[in-house]
């Protein structure tokens, strides 16, 4: 039960704390909100020392549940679209559960690997895209830039390729040679997704893909 009460204090913080990054010290919509993207994302890379998946899983719903009432209440201004178009700090908690279920189970180092996926490539991606991406291109129904997917691919392939190199017994031309495939395979399922709808995939997607770098 301690264990639970911290991790709820730690993502408590972070909605904290872009909160009041955005009210009182002027930090910009962008920043409060890829700043509580990467910081959730590193508490969830931590809950296995903290819980079972089946917990994991019941925090991620209650903060969905949570997060959905504070966007129709425009609550916490900091992370939530002024616009109502981008649903992702909704749906981002359940992706994580949606990988502490399927992936989790599976493999504990595979599940934090996605955790690292989503907050590292697709929070930075996010954020240097709208900072500093001009060349913009659709595919399905995502609206990306090409900056932006280039900043996830290479951040994935390196997680990608530290896990193989750190988790992998036997490391092989072939694996390795899979690594940018598996990363560009990812990199295809953000650019589709939009409005914020690659927070609820891209946790599943990249952690089976990191199960299957491991076996």
């Amino acid at each position: 039960m301690i264990n639970i009460l911290i991790i709820l204090i730690l993502y408590t913080l972070v909605f904290v704390g872009s909160e009041v990054s955005y009210r009182k010290f002027n930090v910009s919509f962008l920043s409060s909100r890829k700043t509580a993207h990467i910081a959730g994302s590193v508490v969830s890379f931590f809950l296995p020392y903290f819980m079972s998946n089946i917990s994991a899983v019941g925090i991620g719903i209650l903060f969905t549940l949570v997060i959905f009432i504070s966007k129709k209440k425009y609550l916490f201004k900091g992370i939530h679209d002024k616009k109502g178009v981008s649903i992702g700090e909704v749906v981002f908690p359940l992706g994580i559960a949606l990988s502490a279920l399927f992936v989790w189970p599976l493999s504990t180092i595979a599940y934090q690997g996605s955790c690292l996926v989503l907050g590292l490539s697709d929070g930075l991606a996010g954020y240097i895209g709208n900072i500093y991406g001009k060349k913009s291109y659709r595919v399905l129904g995502g609206n990306k830039t090409i900056e932006g997917s280039v900043i996830f691919f290479l951040f994935t392939i390196v997680i990608f390729a530290s896990y193989y190199i750190l988790y992998r017994n036997n490391i092989s031309a072939s694996g390795i040679l899979l690594l940018p495939i598996y990363a560009f395979g990812i990199t295809f399922v953000e650019a589709i997704l939009s409005c914020g709808w690659d927070n609820l995939v891209i946790p599943v997607t990249a952690g089976l893909a990191l199960v299957s770098i491991f076996s």
